[in-house]
C-alpha cells in the first residue's frame, strides 16, 4: 500500500489516498498562545482540514493526543501516539570534545523563547539568588534583530553577568553546552512533548523540569519538577541544585528506563508497522 506521510499539519493543496499526518502540539488553541487571534484561527483551520483529510493521525505524545481528542472529537478514532526520539549524535560529538563553552558552573536552557517556554519566571528567580557564580546558559533560537523581553528583563535586573545567550548554537557548541551544565532547566507552562531534556539525560546531563502533564509522561522520575507559575519554588530548586555538596543527582536506572522508550530504531519500528497496517 502507498502511503503519503506528512510531518506536520499543514497538508498540501491535493491530498492523495491514505495520508498519515502528524500532530506535534496544539499550543496556538491554548490560553498559553501569545501570538494572532488570526494567526491561531488559521492554524485551527489547517488542523481541522488534517483532521477530516488524513486517514491516520499521529500524535507524538498520549498529552497531544488528549488534546487533539478534545479539540476534535472525530479525530479519535483516527489517532495513534509514536513518540518522538532523540539525537544520538549529539553524544558523539560531545565524545570528541573537551574544551567547555562556558567557564565555571552553569545551568542551561535549550530552546526558543516564546512566552510559554516561562524564561521570564526562571530570570526573575536568578534575580533573587544571591551569589554570582550561579549562571544561567539560554540556548537557541531568537526572534528579531534587537533586544527581545528575555534580554530586556535580564538588562533590568542587572544579570548580564550571569545570563548568557548562544543564539542558534552548532551542534559542537550545543554538545558541549550539554556536556559542560551542571543540570538543564525547562520551565515550559506547556509542550508538545519537550526534546532537549532527552538529550540532556541521553548526555549524562540531570534534567528538572516543570510539573506539566507531558513532561510527567515523558520523563517518570527520572527528573525533579517544580511548579512553574510559582518564582519561589524555581529559586529554591535552583539553588539546590546549584550547591556542589547536594546537587542533582543521575539515577542511571531511571535514565535508562526513559532513555530505551525514544530508541530511534524502536520508533522508526512502529512507523513502519503503523503503515504496513
Amino acid at each position: 500500500m502507498d502511503c503519503f506521510l506528512y510531518p506536520h499539519i499543514n497538508l498540501p493543496m491535493f491530498v492523495p489516498k491514505n495520508t498519515f499526518v502528524t500532530v506535534h502540539d496544539l499550543i496556538p488553541l491554548t490560553a498559553y498562545w501569545d501570538g494572532s487571534k488570526a494567526k491561531a484561527s488559521f492554524f485551527r483551520s489547517l488542523v481541522s482540514r488534517a483532521v477530516r483529510k488524513a486517514d491516520r493521525i499521529i500524535a507524538v505524545s498520549e498529552t497531544t493526543k488528549s488534546q487533539l481528542v478534545t479539540m476534535f472529537p472525530r479525530s479519535k478514532d483516527k489517532t495513534v501516539v509514536i513518540y518522538e526520539s532523540y539525537e544520538e549524535r549529539l553524544g558523539r560529538i560531545a565524545s570528541t570534545l573537551d574544551k567547555p563553552s562556558v567557564d565555571g558552573s552553569y545551568f542551561l536552557y535549550v530552546g526558543n523563547r516564546k512566552r510559554h517556554k516561562n524564561l521570564g519566571r526562571v530570570i526573575e528567580a536568578l534575580s533573587k539568588i544571591d551569589g554570582k557564580n550561579i549562571k544561567f546558559v539560554i540556548a537557541g533560537q531568537k526572534d528579531g534583530a534587537g533586544p527581545d523581553e528575555i534580554e530586556t528583563q535580564v538588562k533590568e535586573l542587572n544579570l548580564e553577568n550571569r545570563v548568557l545567550f548562544f543564539v542558534n548554537p552548532s551542534d559542537e557548541v550545543l554538545a558541549l553546552l550539554y556536556k559542560g551544565a551542571r543540570f538543564l532547566i525547562q520551565p515550559s507552562l506547556i509542550e508538545g512533548f519537550g526534546l532537549p531534556p532527552l538529550e540532556a539525560l541521553s548526555l549524562g546531563t540531570p534534567v528538572l523540569l516543570s510539573d506539566i502533564p507531558i513532561f510527567r509522561e515523558i520523563y517518570e522520575d527520572a527528573a525533579e519538577y517544580f511548579d512553574p507559575f510559582s518564582v519561589e519554588d524555581i529559586a529554591q530548586k535552583i539553588i539546590k541544585w546549584s550547591d556542589e555538596d547536594a546537587g542533582p543527582t543521575l539515577h542511571k536506572e531511571r535514565v535508562a528506563h526513559v532513555l530505551a522508550k525514544f530508541n530511534r530504531e524502536k520508533i522508526l519500528d512502529q512507523y513502519v508497522d503503523l503503515l504496513q497496517g
